[in-house]
């Protein structure tokens, strides 16, 4: 029963993640899609839910400041940023599908250290009433 758990929810982490952000891309055309933008809408976030779902076992092994740490980083600021400047529809005064994928890249930027934040955790076991501390292993557990 444990590993089925524990399936579900690295499955539930990237299917509501990146449903989060094809929600931002649908929701950007206001209705002025097509059955391609929807398309590739789809695909775009079957890919990443895939990536996501993946990145489990990666992000265990990822050292802080290491240079993976930071190509991470770099890559979700890039997004945000990037997405953010994309989907302004007074700045570049980019077309509709343009600036739907702007909104996509500005929320999956957004969700891209939540995950891996998440994904760290999980598995640790915590010590009882630290919610306010910092987070320490139980006595007797190893660190990784």
């Amino acid at each position: 029963m444990s590993r089925i758990k524990e399936f579900a929810g690295r499955l539930s982490i990237p299917v509501v993640y990146s449903l989060i952000g094809f929600y931002n891309y649908w929701w950007a055309f206001d209705g002025a899609y097509t059955g391609m933008d929807l398309l590739w809408g789809g695909l775009v976030t079957g890919v990443l839910a895939v990536a996501v779902f993946m990145y489990f076992p990666i992000a265990k092994k990822i050292e802080n400041y290491s240079p993976a740490w930071f190509l991470g980083l770099l890559i979700s600021v890039n997004l945000f940023v990037g997405g953010w400047i994309i989907s302004d529809p007074y700045f570049l005064r980019l077309p509709v599908v343009h600036r739907a994928w702007g909104e996509y890249m500005f929320a999956f930027g957004i969700l891209m250290p939540i995950i891996h934040i998440l994904y760290r955790s999980a598995g640790k076991p915590r010590e009882k009433g630290a919610f306010f501390k910092r987070t320490r292993l139980k006595d007797g557990a190893e660190s990784v």
